[in-house]
């Protein structure tokens, strides 16, 4: 099984293209199914990889310095939505995804504070896109981080953005993306895991 890296398309979207490092094992997932369409045969097509959404990092609250009050809060992300699609290629040895990820981003009152008398008015993360086994206790095969910058245009509070990824996953005899899954979830430190396992 090989997996392809990132490169960017035209548009701010992103396929997957070369190879990627290996990552650790997530953990407290919340899986759920992705769509999948392909259109290479006659007959029920050959099924996806599973989407899965891990819980605790479907969102993000970012702060400014160690207070943790409304007024404190620069901004939230939160992933809205993750489509999936796929195709079959070189006679059923390799599989093509799609994801289409959209992410709402809303500013917070310490932004506007920051942003006083500044030109910016960016809020800036990253994000994750993993292939796994589709077992028990899944291995992560490839895990690859993805930087999102939302720009608030005049008093407009909140954007939503969307990406492209195309992981590429070659298939073993016998395989197919039911055989898979991929993980997609939002950048977090060791602070912003814990305050969304406390606000769950």
């Amino acid at each position: 099984m090989a997996v392809g890296g990132p490169r960017r398309r035209p548009g701010a979207a992103r396929r997957l293209g070369a190879t990627i490092g290996r990552g650790a094992l997530l953990a407290a997932l919340l899986l759920l199914p992705g769509a999948c369409s392909l259109f290479q045969k006659d007959g029920p097509p050959p099924p996806c990889p599973t989407v899965a959404r891990p819980s605790e990092t479907d969102h993000l609250t970012r702060f400014d310095g160690s207070g943790r009050d409304l007024t404190d809060v620069v901004f939230k992300a939160r992933l809205r939505d993750v489509k999936s699609s796929c195709e079959y290629h070189d006679d059923d040895t390799r599989l093509e995804g799609d994801l289409l990820i959209t992410f709402e981003i809303e500013r917070g009152p310490a932004l506007r504070r920051l942003q006083a008398g500044q030109d910016s008015n960016a809020a800036g993360f990253s994000y994750f896109v993993a292939v796994a086994t589709n077992a028990d206790q899944p291995k992560i095969l490839s895990r690859q981080a993805f930087d999102v910058n939302a720009t608030f245009e005049g008093n407009n509070n909140r954007v939503a953005l969307t990406d492209e990824i195309a992981p590429q996953i070659s298939l073993k005899p016998g395989e197919d993306g039911s055989n898979y899954r991929i993980y997609v979830g939002i950048e977090l430190n060791h602070a912003e895991l814990d305050y969304n396992r406390q606000n769950q």
